[in-house]
Order: structure tokens, then sequence, then C-alpha cells
């Protein structure tokens, strides 16, 4: 398949899913930011792809990332993010996510996750111990659907491996 093709919207996904359901596949799902692809994103998705026949990867959009990540984010656009998690073999489809910005007082992007958790009905939820910043809220997405909830607990294999600290270090140089 390729890179493009592997690349979905919401709308779109359940009918993407539907051969994969009637063969009894596993699905599984993580969603994130993935702004600077480094090596903590190719862990978690390897990480994942144990736990599944066919990995979901959703993308945040570039209106929620500005939101929770500052005005500076993302350095990538969505659909060059998405394009490079495509490029992935252990991803099989990449959802662009359509996320509204998420502030505090609004329960609009928490209601927009349920509704993507829902669409996708993933047979399994991976999350990273050590950088997702609301595993409690994706675990309870996770039990409503009745999926599996796994947690990367692996530290961080360096410390480049978060897209914060590697913009960090650039900044200094």
């Amino acid at each position: 398949m390729s890179i493009e093709g592997k690349i979905v919207s919401l709308k779109d996904i359940g009918s993407r899913l539907e051969d994969t359901r009637k063969q009894s596949q596993t699905v599984g799902f993580v969603e994130g930011v993935f702004d600077v692809l480094h090596l903590g994103h190719i862990e978690l998705m390897e990480f994942a792809k144990k736990y599944c026949d066919i990995l979901v990867v959703g993308v945040a959009s570039d209106a929620y990332v500005r939101s929770t990540k500052g005005p500076d984010r993302p350095i990538f656009t969505q659909m060059d993010r998405c394009k490079v998690l495509a490029a992935l073999s252990a991803t099989g489809l990449i959802l662009k996510e359509d996320n509204p910005p998420a502030i505090l007082e609004s329960k609009k992007a928490e209601n927009y996750l349920h509704k993507v958790t829902k669409t996708v009905k993933p047979d399994v939820i991976v999350v990273s111990g050590v950088t997702d910043r609301n595993p409690e809220a994706k675990r309870a997405r996770a039990e409503e659907i009745g999926a599996k909830f796994i947690v990367q607990k692996d530290p961080r294999p360096s410390k480049n491996s978060s897209t914060t600290q590697i913009l960090d270090i650039l900044k200094q140089r």
C-alpha cells in the first residue's frame, strides 16, 4: 500500500477496517502529536505492533498541537507527520485526526477523542507510560469499548527521545 493510501479520515476509517475485522485480526491504536519523529516514537510503534495485527496511529491536528504545545508547534504539518508515520513498517493505517483545540474550559477535545475511539473500535489501546499526558482518559475510553489497555513502561532510550528535548537542544546551538 502506498504512503498516501495508508492515511485515512475518521469518516473513512470504519470501512477501511472492515476486512481486518472480517478476518478476525486485532486492531491496535496509538495516538499523539508525533511532531519530530524520534527513537521514542519508533519504539512505541514497535511495542504497540506486538499486540495487534494492524496498528492504527491517530495523528493530532495542527490546531490541537498549537493549543497543547504552544504557538511555535507543530514543526511539521499534520499531513507531513502522517506521511512520515505511514512510511514505517509497523503502522497499518494513519488516522488524520480533526481534533479541536484543547481548551481547559471546553470538553470538545475529549469528546472528539471519545468519538475517535468509538469509531476505530480498537481491540488494544497502547500509550507511553513516560510521555502520555493523559493515560487515565485513554484507559477510561478503552474500558468503555472493552479494549485492552497497555502501557509501555520502558524508560526513554536516551535523553534525546522527546520532541521537546530535541527542540531545546537545537535552540541551545
